[in-house]
């Protein structure tokens, strides 16, 4: 199984100022950002590349196909898919051809999360010479429920699911070059999650927050669904670009952002990752907390009002353990506890 390996500084300096983007420069400074690769056994030449940016924790994942000079950003669509099938970079076995469908599941398909692919799967790959097509058998999580998957892969890339669902993807290949961070509806997810937020008081009046600081929200394209503040005041909803519009999730995240706009302004600013780790950790914790409670309050709102899904978006968020301990009235080191357990459930940090 291969792993993601770090590059060192000056690799790591290089790709960096290689795929910056003038607009945003706080998410590529260097000095918050570490490099890792993993290679890529069916784009010949290519791997992926990411960048993780420890502004704030979670922290924020930017991913690439690149051979290290030409680099094409995975935000969410099949964009990147479409501008390497289309540069013949592709070079499919049936050794292979599970690791492809599964790089297009994870990074595009049904950003939703109601497809993955679970941990080491049991499959079955088989290849019609005359068709010049893999055809793959494989589990696959569909809806929180492991169900058997059955995909075709012609030998130029395109995919076609058959079950558990029937979709067909990058048969008709458009290659565009410039992959924006931006996304492309940034104006209307932003009118869209503040519409949303605006539905509960406490969402109000955290919405007040925005002019009184002369708040910029900007949405950014990712294939992770996520958000960070920086200290001078500018808010970024990651969302993945093939989604049009901001649901409950993108309200949270917007809740979450304009409370910890509150603790900046009032002095409490993110520390820089090059502190010491604990102090780093425990700042970071204790401002999330903060965060997340403001966020409990909102979905308490919405709950009141028979709109389940801010909970639900919550949960996706795995906080749902968070939210119970909220509303039975646990707060301060004991809410913490809860919180620090949820973190251990999702991943995010080992026991």
């Amino acid at each position: 199984m291969r792993e993601w390996q770090g590059l060192d500084q000056e690799q790591s300096i290089e790709f960096i100022k290689a795929v910056a983007s003038d607009d945003d420069l706080i998410l590529f400074e260097p000095s918050l950002c570490e490099v890792y690769t993993l290679p890529l056994s069916f784009y010949e030449g290519y791997s992926l590349y990411r960048i993780v940016n420890k502004y704030m924790i979670p922290h924020l994942i930017l991913d690439y196909l690149s051979n290290g000079e030409d680099h094409h950003y995975l935000d969410g669509s099949d964009q990147a898919f479409h501008n390497l099938n289309a540069k013949r970079a592709l070079s499919l076995g049936q050794n292979n051809a599970l690791d492809y469908l599964d790089l297009y599941i994870s990074y595009v398909y049904e950003r939703g999360h109601s497809l993955v692919f679970p941990d080491d799967p049991e499959s079955t790959v088989s290849f019609d010479e005359a068709a010049q097509e893999y055809t793959i058998s494989v589990p696959l999580i569909y809806h929180d429920k492991t169900v058997q998957g059955e995909a075709a892969v012609k030998q130029n890339g395109a995919i076609t699911l058959n079950a558990p669902v029937k979709a067909s993807f990058l048969h008709e290949l458009k290659p565009h070059t410039d992959i924006p961070y931006r996304h492309p509806n940034e104006e209307q997810i932003t009118e869209q999650s503040i519409a949303i937020l605006s539905e509960s008081e406490a969402g109000r009046n955290l919405l007040k927050l925005k002019d009184e600081h002369s708040v910029e929200i900007r949405v950014l394209s990712s294939p992770n669904y996520h958000g960070i503040i920086t200290n001078d005041l500018v808010i970024y909803l990651v969302i993945p670009a093939a989604e049009q519009g901001a649901k409950f999730f993108q309200a949270l995240v917007l809740t979450y952002a304009l409370r910890d706009v509150q603790q900046i302004s009032g002095g409490y600013l993110h520390p820089h990752p090059s502190i010491d780790k604990e102090e780093y950790l425990t700042a970071n914790y204790g401002k999330n907390l903060d965060m997340i409670s403001e966020m409990c309050k909102v979905v308490a709102e919405f709950e009141e009002a028979n709109a389940p899904g801010a909970l639900a978006a919550l949960k996706r968020m795995g906080l749902g353990i968070v939210f119970d301990a909220y509303k039975n009235g646990i707060q301060g080191d004991a809410l913490m506890e809860v919180y620090i357990e949820a973190l251990e459930k999702d991943g995010t940090i080992k026991k």
